[in-house]
């Protein structure tokens, strides 16, 4: 400790802030210890002239408080089975309580060995999460447990892993982002629930088909959606919300449907159109994962045809046999999607077999090629600035049509 003290002294004059001041004002092991733990960030805002040997010196160098616990192993989960469940829920919360809940359910939720994806807002709770099979009565339990939550209908999915590596709980501005003002709409004027079989009962055998919007991005829609279904060519809510009311002008007292993967993006689509005076709303209730194990229990048609995509390592849930998508590569049918093998590009797109042994698991850019070849892809952030537009491109088809594969 007194040597990384001295050598951090020895620059005392070039760094006037922080650092210095906080090893040399005291002995105290706590403070030494987050100084261990954090030198990389504390170099990275006031001290970037240092040595590397000094960020060296702290990275080798560990002390423990005298209330620290020992890191508990993983635990075995071998033998596990898994269940995919997506949950969400509008309700007003505090904004200054939204910290403390997100610390409460990682803590809580980690406990009984969730692994996913939380949001919480102002305006509620968006989760997609695997739970261990035997403690799906405790996240039940637990759920019912908080009084703003107690209302919540698990979703469970059609395709049952473990569908994430860990947990996230993440506090956001929103829930669905919209680019709307919140004052301009209101979230208890919610459209019409239906069913499953209420849906399935008023779209089949429909000689006039009504309106019908696909409120998922555009590439959700490659793999699989309803038939009659108009699928705007848009990948954000945002756009999606837009172009949702220009199909809606001048239909305020006309029937309108709208589905979406889970339900969430087509309750607050369905409150935005009732606050503008639209009276007849009307969404699928869990969304086409609710429709999907619909159709496995009664085996009845299915009147969506292909792949539920989900965000998550699965990307898609079968509904029906049909392959509707095509590979972004070579056009020939397909409708598995995959990331770009170059984790710094990591493209999301459509790839045939055929194509992913050709390009190598990527989007076929040379760039991303030579980084698997040269074994560069999970450890050369640099290539990044010699790729081409990877981080402005809206979609893995649009990008790919642009590399002119042979």
């Amino acid at each position: 400790m007194s040597f990384c003290r001295g050598v951090v002294q020895s620059w005392g004059k070039a760094s006037k802030r922080g650092f210095s001041t906080l090893l040399g004002a005291t002995r105290a092991a706590p403070v030494v210890y987050y100084a261990s733990r954090n030198v990389p960030n504390l170099l990275s805002r006031e001290t970037r002239h240092f040595t590397p040997g000094l960020v060296g010196c702290f990275r080798n160098f560990s002390l423990s408080t005298p209330n620290q616990k020992a890191r508990q192993p993983p635990p075995d989960e071998s033998g596990w089975s898994w269940k995919t469940i997506s949950f969400y829920q509008f309700v007003p919360l505090e904004e200054n309580s939204l910290t403390s809940l997100r610390l409460r359910l990682l803590k809580d939720l980690e406990a009984i060995n969730v692994v996913g994806r939380i949001y919480v807002a102002t305006e509620g709770i968006n989760a997609q999460v695997s739970c261990p099979e035997h403690q799906l009565e405790a996240l039940r339990e637990y759920i019912d447990s908080l009084p703003y939550f107690s209302d919540i209908v698990f979703n469970f999915s059609t395709l049952h892993v473990k569908a994430f590596k860990k947990l996230h709980v993440r506090v956001r501005h929103q829930i669905v982002a919209d680019g709307l003002d919140p004052s301009t709409y209101d979230l208890k004027k919610q459209p019409n629930y239906l069913s499953p079989e209420e849906w399935h009962d008023a779209l089949s055998n429909n000689e006039n088909p009504p309106l019908l919007i696909d409120m998922r991005n555009n590439y959700e829609a490659e793999i699989g959606k309803f038939v009659n279904s108009i699928c705007p060519d848009v990948d954000t809510f945002r756009d999606e919300i837009k172009v949702m009311r220009e199909l809606c002008e001048g239909k305020e007292n006309e029937p309108i449907y709208m589905y979406c993967t889970g339900g969430i993006r087509c309750s607050k689509a369905g409150a935005i159109l009732a606050s503008d005076g639209f009276k007849n709303v009307n969404m699928l209730r869990g969304g086409v994962t609710a429709y999907g194990r619909y159709i496995r229990e009664t085996q009845r048609p299915s009147i969506f045809i292909g792949k539920n995509f989900t965000f998550d390592k699965r990307l898609g849930e079968p509904i029906t046999d049909d392959v509707i998508g095509h590979c972004h590569q070579c056009d020939s049918p397909a409708d598995s999607f995959t990331n770009c093998q170059n984790t710094i590009c990591n493209l999301l797109f459509i790839q045939c077999p055929s194509c992913k042994a050709k390009y190598k698991h990527t989007c076929g850019s040379h760039h991303c090629i030579e980084s698997v070849d040269t074994g560069e892809a999970r450890t050369n952030p640099r290539k990044q600035a010699t790729m081409l537009n990877h981080t402005q491109r809206v979609s893995g088809k649009k990008y790919i049509s642009q590399l002119n594969l042979s």
